[in-house]
């Protein structure tokens, strides 16, 4: 008994949760929406249709119908903004350091790098927003030191590509001076690249990154010129 209420009631709420209106054909071939609020029988109807009411005698009406109202479902297309979270390896890359006339080129190992990025404005060529990403730390291949960044930056963000600017700061072990993530020294971040749809809200990035500024490398402070090519996937949330 008790699942056969549940049954009823849920039928029941279905039914309620439904919009209405009334149509009415006139033989003229017009064809009015809206919601009747007076009818004479075998008069005449009154319906509000908009903000215009009309009077229609029964002679006049060929047929009176009520139907569901369609509402169109909204996409994610429709968001004033949206949250991308994404996460990508960094491979390919190497870490130039500069101390007066000598320049030390270093290999890194693969990293990876996990962000968040909000898009706030959407036009129909280019989406506008800020992010934050954080690398997790990098170890150099020749002297052991691991390395890593964090960087805030504005980005540009087309159907097929995007352009991160900012700042960024570089954060590493013993060797680079601080455990920290904000101590070393940063300057700037840059970043462009393309997306790629695999499935619905994700897509394939394949990017290629800079970051530059002064650090401090076993006591000395040295300029810091670090590139990597980066491939990930982007989640909209």
């Amino acid at each position: 008994m008790y699942r056969y209420v549940v049954f009823i009631l849920f039928i029941c709420s279905f039914a309620f949760s439904q919009k209405y209106e009334d149509i009415v054909y006139l033989k003229d071939g017009s064809i009015i929406h809206g919601i009747i609020i007076e009818r004479a029988p075998n008069r005449y109807i009154k319906i509000k249709s908009g903000k215009n009411v009309f009077v229609y005698e029964m002679h006049e009406i060929r047929k009176m119908t009520k139907e569901i109202v369609k509402v169109e479902q909204k996409t994610n297309d429709d968001k004033f903004y949206s949250l991308q979270a994404r996460i990508s390896a960094n491979g390919f890359g190497n870490f130039n350091l500069s101390y007066l006339f000598e320049d030390i080129d270093e290999d890194v190992y693969t990293g990876f790098t996990g962000g968040l990025d909000l898009i706030f404005l959407k036009t129909k060529w280019m989406n506008f927003g800020v992010g934050y990403e954080l690398q997790i730390q990098r170890e150099i291949v020749d002297d052991g030191g691991k390395f890593g960044f964090n960087s805030y930056y504005i980005i540009l963000q087309s159907e097929y590509g995007f352009t991160r600017l900012g700042n960024g700061n570089f954060h590493g072990d013993n060797i680079f001076t601080s455990n920290g993530y904000f101590n070393l020294s940063g300057r700037g971040y840059l970043s462009y690249g393309s997306l790629f749809e695999v499935a619905d809200d994700s897509f394939f990035e394949i990017s290629w990154s800079q970051f530059y500024g002064n650090i401090d490398f076993g006591g000395d402070r040295m300029y810091a010129d670090y590139k990597t090519w980066n491939i990930g996937i982007v989640i909209s949330l």
